[in-house]
């Protein structure tokens, strides 16, 4: 082979300012580039750990690079963990030396070292595997260790090399690029790339496989660390570009104001901003006349109101109202004024629940319960299940709720296997008007409603009591009018979830009069001001 001479090459490990731009300018346009006699040779050793904004735009921004470097004017591999260890037998070769400096000697005198024409470079590669075996020993002093990584340093550089430098005029470097997870050898041996002239990208977008590095060289004198905000598991690496939607510039400036307008910390929140996240009830114990004032307000105005996190503290109404007024009149016109407010769902007649299920199909739901959990992707897959129209946010809330309900003690009687599955089939069989009660509940404003009107000797059954239950715990205000003070609630819900309000006459066979409907309720004044500031 007849060699090519040269003084020296020089690595000189370059910072990036963007690792995916200046990872595609030629060596030769880099500054600090020397390409002649004395060369020398800035390089780029990146670790691009973490992500940041979209999934489907990082992944594209990798699917990008990875064709940009394919057109690269020197070599490019993308690797990934476990590298491949080819069967070759070179250990014969090394079996009597007993030093790092032996060792280099033999490999050289043996060609067990990629060979080039250019004697500066072939000389570079022996220094840098010289400098990684060292590297390697001083974290292990143990030479027999040190003996055997070498061989795995041997062969891994000679499986790659050729593939790496296919041309040697040094105008460019060979391109390497790690994805994944990666183990020691696997770090060490990309120092020794670096050290040889090519530049190193490892990405991952796990924070936590960067951990070998970190031990490896907490010192960062090997390698640029580029640490992003977020992390997530290391999916395989992207083979197509998909498509993405980018935000507008004026999008972009109303998220940032939103973010800053519309906190926990302010009484100023965008239309349903808490959908898909949690609810917790805080049931006001009130009087009748402050009942009737907190009737008509929204959520976020009433006392005890708030937002920790992503759950929303709502300060519902759960109330019994007992007896009548010795102004019959009166009392028609507060049942009035009670039913007719927006979202409003009125019942005359109880029991209002009717169970769709056969009994075989109520011993079915049994096997999507286990442990007070409910087996949501497994339910939402079978014949009972009838919500699928719902968004998925407003179907998980439904069962999250269900679940919680089962835990809740808000039943007298004792919540066992069997009263799990009514549970269940009760809220898989909700009427859709209650369903739609649910459906428009935007947490921060109007409160939907459900009011009963429960004037004669009829019970609740136990469907109807798991749906008031089901009701208090997603937030939803409730109004149960009984002027015969017959118990009906009480035979079945704790009475400590509830108000019970006595009113001073008892009133029989009274009928709701036919001019009570359905109507448009005024507004509060200050659901009308907090209104016109959410706007």
């Amino acid at each position: 082979m007849k060699l090519i001479n040269m003084d020296t090459i020089t690595i000189h490990r370059k910072e990036a300012r963007d690792i995916f731009s200046d990872i595609l300018v030629p060596l030769s346009d880099r500054l600090e580039y020397v390409g002649s006699k004395s060369y020398i040779l800035p390089t780029y050793f990146c670790r691009y750990v973490g992500i940041e904004g979209d999934v489907d735009e990082y992944n594209n921004k990798l699917y990008w690079l990875d064709k940009k470097l394919q057109n690269n004017a020197n070599g490019y591999v993308r690797m990934s963990s476990p590298l491949n260890i080819p069967v070759v037998n070179i250990i014969d070769k090394l079996k009597d030396v007993k030093t790092i400096r032996e060792l280099v000697a033999r490999a050289v005198i043996e060609s067990l070292l990629p060979a080039t024409k250019r004697t500066p470079l072939n000389n570079l590669i022996s220094s840098a595997f010289k400098d990684v075996l060292e590297l390697y020993n001083s974290r292990e002093k143990n030479f027999t260790k040190v003996k055997n990584f070498s061989i795995k340093m041997l062969i891994w550089l000679n499986e790659w090399f050729y593939k790496l430098y296919t041309n040697f005029d040094l105008k460019e470097s060979p391109k390497v690029l790690f994805y994944g997870n990666i183990k020691e050898h696997e770090v060490y041996f990309l120092v020794l790339l670096s050290k040889i002239g090519c530049d190193v990208l490892y990405i991952n977008p796990d924070k936590e496989g960067d951990k070998v590095f970190k031990s490896l060289e907490h010192d960062r004198k090997y390698s640029q660390l580029i640490e992003l905000k977020n992390s997530m598991k290391a999916g395989p690496f992207p083979t197509k570009e998909v498509e993405i939607r980018k935000p507008t510039v004026a999008y972009s400036v109303e998220q940032e104001v939103s973010s800053v307008l519309y906190s926990g910390e302010s009484l100023l929140f965008r239309p349903r901003q808490f959908e898909g996240c949690d609810t917790s009830p805080i049931t006001l114990k009130t009087t009748y006349d402050e009942f009737k004032i907190l009737w008509r307000e929204i959520a976020k105005v009433r006392p005890e109101f708030k937002v920790e996190g992503s759950k929303v503290y709502i300060p519902n109404l759960f109330i019994k109202i007992n007896g009548v007024f010795d102004d019959i009149q009166k009392y028609w016109a507060d049942f009035k004024y009670v039913v007719n407010t927006n979202n409003t769902l009125l019942i005359k007649e109880i029991p209002f629940t009717k169970q769709v299920l056969s009994r075989q199909e109520m011993y079915s739901l049994a096997f999507y319960i286990k442990d007070n959990k409910i087996e949501s992707e497994r339910i939402k897959e079978s014949k009972f299940y009838r919500y699928k129209y719902l968004k998925e946010s407003i179907q998980d809330f439904i069962l999250r709720k269900t679940e919680r309900l089962m835990e809740s003690g808000i039943f007298k009687n004792k919540v066992d296997a069997n009263f799990k599955v009514k549970i269940l089939a009760t809220v898989l069989s909700l009427d859709e008007r209650i369903v739609n009660l649910i459906e428009v509940f935007d947490y921060t404003e109007e409160i939907p409603k459900l009011v009963i009107y429960a004037g004669n000797k009829n019970l609740f059954n136990e469907h109807d009591l798991i749906t008031l239950a089901f009701l208090n715990l997603v937030g939803i205000d409730i109004a149960i009018f009984t002027p015969t003070n017959y118990n009906n609630i009480e035979l079945g819900l704790k009475e400590k979830y509830y108000d019970v309000i006595q009113l001073p006459k008892v009133g029989y066979n009274l009928q709701v009069p036919g001019n009570i409907q359905k109507l448009s309720g005024k507004e509060s004044l200050l659901n009308k001001i907090f209104k016109i500031i959410g706007k």
